[in-house]
């Protein structure tokens, strides 16, 4: 058997279009409901005017562009899953637990260590050079800035994408610990795993909850009533 063909076989089996298709909605969800560095409206606003200005041969290139987008989100699933998955093993087995949050730890051992990530810097590059393509061709600064949105809606769900793929690796090593020496390890682990969800909003403290539901039972603002013309 050759180990390294079967070993290949098993992440392709794993990290399937079907997996990145489901983060990506769950990433969609997440911008919604937290902000995102462009608004869901105004992303869609510059994209129907750019598509009335870019050429036929423009419009290619941004369709090409978004795949492009999405094949470096293909490439950063797989990584940023193993370091989750390594980062649950380092707070199990290590003699100093990790005490950065969450969110810090995707940057410092996801998209600060994508040197290591197949194909990533090669596809990122690959990326920038359609974008320039495209935005040295633009007639104003107008179109530009409306292009450069377009780009930045990318990068928004590369962040969210990167934290739940972390997030699903770091769940795997949960189960693989609690496999392997039993409810032990989900005891000694438990302090590091509330503080871990609780960065990524799964778990709140009762007083987050109170505010949430405080908020939740607040009547939402009516327009005062306009009368009726005489």
């Amino acid at each position: 058997m050759n180990v390294d063909a079967e070993l290949d076989r098993m992440k392709q089996a794993i990290f399937t279009e079907d997996l990145l298709t489901k983060l990506l909605s769950c990433s969609q969800k997440t911008l919604d409901a937290q902000g995102s560095t462009v608004p869901p409206e105004e992303a869609q606003a510059a994209r129907a005017a750019l598509e009335d200005l870019l050429t036929p041969q423009q419009k290619q290139i941004l369709a090409a562009l978004e795949e492009k987008h999405r094949d470096i989100l293909r490439r950063l699933l797989p990584f940023a899953v193993q370091q989750g998955l390594c980062t649950g093993f380092q707070q199990y087995f290590s003699n100093e637990p990790l005490t950065t949050p969450l969110p810090g730890l995707v940057t410092q051992k996801v998209l600060d260590q994508t040197v290591h990530c197949t194909g990533y810097t090669w596809a990122c590059q690959q990326a920038t050079d359609l974008f320039d393509t495209v935005y040295d061709q633009l007639p104003d600064q107008t179109a530009q800035d409306q292009w450069t949105d377009l780009d930045l809606v990318w990068e928004d769900r590369e962040y969210i994408l990167a934290l739940d793929a972390f997030h699903l690796g770091y769940r795997a090593a949960l189960r693989i610990l609690g496999n392997c020496f039993g409810l032990d390890a989900s005891i000694s682990m438990l302090p590091q795993v509330l503080l871990t969800e609780h960065d990524l909003g799964v778990l709140m403290t009762s007083q987050e909850q109170e505010r949430q539901t405080r908020l939740q039972a607040r009547p939402l603002p009516q327009d005062p009533e306009t009368p009726f013309p005489d």
